[in-house]
């Protein structure tokens, strides 16, 4: 995950400099992230699920993102506006033969994502969930700050069985260009 806090103010670089990774990083592999839009800016309506944080709505409505103004994001239809614009941006920019797009709704994610990077399923889980919206949840199954990651182990089983160092994955870096939320990591450090 590349976003933070420059001058306390949320920065995605994955978004403003998408065009300096794509050509810094030839072999990448990137990932853009979707799921319901409703259930999104519900989500960030509702996160961090401390009572008295600023949501990340707010902190994404006062950032100056590529293709969120600042004062922009006020409801769903803005934050919808925003989503398919940026969507779009990153089908331009980034070769189709090096862009993964992921439902994370779909239940076969997991499956889809061993099959496509040869790593089990069970390596991948479901994280970052706020237990205030989502009780039903498993809060001893979710793990990490990011929905979708291969769970910290040192050693990582292929599906042919083989187990590797994570240190020994194929050298081309993942870059999510999801803009921090609800996104997928691979961590091969």
């Amino acid at each position: 995950q590349l976003d933070g806090k420059i001058n306390n103010m949320l920065y995605f670089p994955q978004i403003e400099h998408l065009e300096e990774l794509v050509h810094g990083y030839p072999n990448a592999t990137f990932l853009l992230t979707f799921r319901s839009m409703e259930k999104w800016y519900h989500s960030i309506c509702n996160w961090p699920p401390l009572l008295y944080a600023h949501r990340l709505n707010d902190r994404l409505r006062l950032a100056n993102i590529t293709g969120l103004p600042p004062g922009k994001g006020n409801d769903l239809q803005e934050f919808s506006d925003f989503w398919c614009n940026h969507v779009q941006r990153v089908r331009a920019i980034v070769p189709s033969h090096k862009l993964v797009e992921i439902d994370i709704d779909d239940p076969t994610t997991s499956s889809l994502m061993a099959d496509m990077f040869d790593i089990d399923e069970e390596c991948w889980g479901h994280a970052n969930v706020n237990a205030n919206l989502h009780p039903e949840l498993d809060q001893n199954q979710t793990k990490g700050e990011m929905p979708w990651y291969i769970r910290g182990k040192i050693m990582v089983r292929g599906k042919n069985g083989v187990m590797r160092s994570k240190r020994n994955l194929p050298p081309s870096p993942l870059v999510n260009v999801s803009g921090g939320v609800d996104t997928l990591k691979i961590d091969v450090a």
